[in-house]
């Protein structure tokens, strides 16, 4: 009696993600365009943070504006050409809510809200869905940094202090 590959075939369970996370590093120099027409606007120069714990926007430094801010939108999308984003729309960058440069924050002091050291931040992961702040990447300094070791410190629904020296997380 001769069996088929088929007639054996088992079902293997796929690992089900709900969600891809998104960096700011990752984003960083990265081509941005128009969701309709695929029009370059730029690349983004920045990310700007709000300081409820997500993502507000991308600050712009290209072609047709300098150093706009185009609002975060949950219908972004990220291909290897570069981000699409739904709103084309730039607004000034004073005109958004109490927020933070990412590039102000990266090689700053983590410190817990007791003022424990976790780290030197490096990098910050966010749900590309809602915006929200998912988790920080820290480095213990330039000799963990040479061996590539980072740790993720997973800080969703925190808010963050911005100090002069560290920042500062905030438990809520």
């Amino acid at each position: 009696m001769r069996h088929t590959a088929n007639a054996h075939a088992k079902t293997v369970p796929q690992k089900v993600v709900d969600h891809i996370l998104r960096t700011c590093r990752e984003l960083e120099g990265m081509s941005i365009y128009t969701d309709e027409l695929s029009q370059s606007l730029g690349q983004i120069k920045d990310i700007c943070l709000l300081a409820g714990g997500s993502c507000g926007g991308y600050i712009l430094d290209g072609k047709k504006k300098d150093c706009a801010l185009i609002p975060f939108s949950g219908g972004d999308k990220l291909t290897d050409k570069g981000l699409y984003v739904c709103c084309h729309e730039s607004m000034g960058i004073d005109s958004a809510a109490p927020s933070i440069l990412f590039s102000k924050l990266k090689k700053k002091m983590m410190q817990s809200p007791d003022g424990e050291n976790l780290g030197i931040l490096e990098d910050v992961y966010f749900c590309p869905n809602s915006g929200t702040i998912v988790a920080y990447e820290l480095s213990d300094g330039f000799f963990t940094e040479l061996s590539g070791i980072r740790k993720q410190l997973y800080a969703a629904g925190t808010l963050m202090n911005v100090q002069k020296e560290a920042l500062v997380l905030n438990r809520t």
